[in-house]
């Protein structure tokens, strides 16, 4: 008979589908690999996050800080409107003073000098303060007055004709600017007009004024005159200076005045951090590179758990090949495995060898012939074999399985393991216990086993034996060959 065997597996496409000695690993992905994806997604995530709360919080605070600017800018125009209006009001309850109608009634110069300086006791801060009879006042010439100017004359002849314009800035940009505060005097019985009570102030008392402003809003103010050329004429101003660059001037104008104040509001300092961006992406960041740590962390753990868990379920499948009792209680950490773990324990491993069964009516070319394998769990095996002069009884049977190894409970000490050599201390039972260690070792994560041996006639048929246990587990060793005792223990 030809030396030539093939093996057929009849769930296979081709013959060359069916490899017992390579075997292909098409891995796609490793549980650190998966975690480290879950990681970066969550730090995307966060990050994302970071900054979809930073822009909501920022535009939440842009928009109460410009809200709380416009109520400060509406306050200090309403407080201004408001001083200038009770200001007029003591200026009209004079002017309807009974003494004043009687002294403009008889047109007494003493007595119109007389209140006049009792009236201007009231306003120290003013520059003058004039009783003037209306019929002088139509026919009035600046000559006629030297404190009056043609503003002057103007806006008495206004307040005459019932006209009262805003208050506004005469002579500006000179030593005599002025505000004038005209007040019609009336007579009781009659109601007609007797003359006009003139109360004028420097510009510079409308510092002051602005100053008291400052409790409402903590930026710069300007009080401005519109001029009809040029830019405006500021006739106050309060405050850092520095704010009128930012040029975001938020005006309102003063009811009864020519004048509008210009509000330059505070930095938005007041608000804290919450409108730093530096702040927000160390927060996110630090709480990214937490949640990093935490994950690598927690992969290996589970990496770890997961090859323990694996090296005990190789250990089973062994001591099921090898008949060795079962353990009674495992030690699966991961609740994932334990029903893999209870399916294998729970396979019946038939040790006998199976019969070849030769089929001699096949189909098949005649130049072969075909014997068929039952193998539990598998599809059949073909094993077909060129027909020369040989039948299938000169088929060499299959090798019979080892008995079951007998391990002597005796042998097996708190401290180390006795026994007689070649009746309980065997060759195969110390491959057995190598293996045995190896696995324990990969279950515990040890790679590379130191051994050596003592002086002892048996030592290297045993020391070889325990070293082929080892590998073939799959682990390194290290032979120290024959040291003393307390060498291997060192």
């Amino acid at each position: 008979m030809k030396n030539k065997l093939k093996l057929f597996n009849k769930s296979a496409q081709s013959a060359s589908s069916f490899n017992l000695t390579q075997t292909i690993h098409e891995t796609k992905f490793s549980i650190q690999g998966l975690l480290w994806i879950l990681a970066m997604l969550a730090i995307a995530i966060i990050l994302a996050v970071g900054a979809g709360v930073y822009v909501l919080l920022t535009e939440h605070f842009s928009q109460r800080y410009e809200q709380q600017n416009d109520a400060d800018a509406n306050t200090i125009g309403r407080e201004l409107s408001n001083y200038f209006i009770r200001f007029h009001s003591r200026i009209e309850i004079l002017a309807n003073d009974p003494i004043a109608e009687q002294a403009l009634e008889n047109v007494n110069p003493d007595a119109l000098q007389q209140r006049e300086a009792e009236i201007a006791v009231l306003f120290p801060e003013a520059m003058r303060v004039m009783l003037l009879p209306a019929n002088i006042v139509r026919t009035a010439r600046p000559g006629d007055f030297p404190e009056l100017g043609f503003a002057d004359i103007d806006l008495l002849d206004s307040h005459g004709r019932g006209v009262n314009p805003p208050l506004e800035s005469h002579q500006f940009a000179s030593d005599y600017s002025h505000i004038d505060f005209i007040n019609r005097i009336e007579s009781h019985s009659n109601r007609s007009l007797l003359g006009f009570l003139l109360v004028s102030f420097k510009d510079d008392f409308l510092n002051e004024v602005v100053k008291e402003m400052a409790q409402y809003g903590g930026g710069y103010f300007e009080l401005q005159q519109p001029l009809a050329k040029g830019r405006p004429l500021v006739l106050a101003k309060y405050g850092d200076v520095a704010l009128s660059e930012t040029g975001n001037a938020l005006e309102r104008s003063i009811n009864g005045t020519a004048w509008r104040s210009h509000y330059f509001p505070p930095a938005p300092v007041s608000l804290g951090f919450e409108l730093n961006a530096r702040y927000y992406a160390m927060i996110f960041i630090a709480a990214a590179l937490v949640l990093l740590i935490l994950i690598v962390v927690f992969a290996r753990l589970i990496a770890n758990s997961v090859r323990k868990d694996l090296g005990s379920i190789v250990s089973l499948v062994r001591d099921m090949v090898a008949g060795r009792l079962l353990r009674q209680v495992s030690d699966i950490r991961l609740r994932n495995f334990v029903s893999t773990y209870d399916m294998i324990s729970r396979i019946d491993v038939d040790a006998t060898p199976t019969p070849i069964q030769v089929d001699h009516d096949s189909n098949e070319d005649d130049e072969y012939e075909h014997a068929e394998i039952p193998s539990p769990g598998f599809e059949t095996i073909d094993l077909i074999f060129q027909e020369n002069t040989t039948s299938a009884e000169n088929i060499r049977p299959a090798p019979k399985l080892k008995q079951r190894q007998v391990v002597p409970v005796d042998a097996f000490r708190a401290y180390d393991i006795h026994g007689i050599v070649g009746e309980t201390l065997t060759t195969d039972l110390v491959v057995d216990i190598g293996r045995a260690l190896g696995s324990e070792a990969y279950a515990r994560g040890q790679q590379t086993i130191v051994v050596a041996r003592d002086g002892r006639l048996s030592g290297p048929e045993l020391l070889n034996a325990l070293i082929k246990g080892l590998t073939e587990s799959g682990r390194d060793v290290v032979n120290l060959g024959l040291v003393p005792i307390p060498v291997l223990y060192f």
